[in-house]
């Protein structure tokens, strides 16, 4: 059975490698796209823009 915590941080960590390997000009691209791809795996509207709400609101307290 996976550790679901153990899977986040597998999660963060290849995302952190990927952003590592790209120059700082191409990271807010490369995110995008990412969100859009994983976006577009849910395949459920709600869920995605659940997704953005919470990481909107996520942005505006910090």
């Amino acid at each position: 059975m996976n550790d679901p915590d153990a899977d986040r941080e597998d999660v963060s960590r290849e995302i952190a490698r990927a952003l590592n390997s790209l120059g700082e000009e191409n990271r807010t691209l490369f995110l995008a796209k990412l969100a859009l791809k994983l976006g577009y795996r849910v395949g459920d509207l709600e869920a995605v823009s659940e997704a953005i709400d919470a990481a909107r609101r996520e942005m505006e307290n910090s």
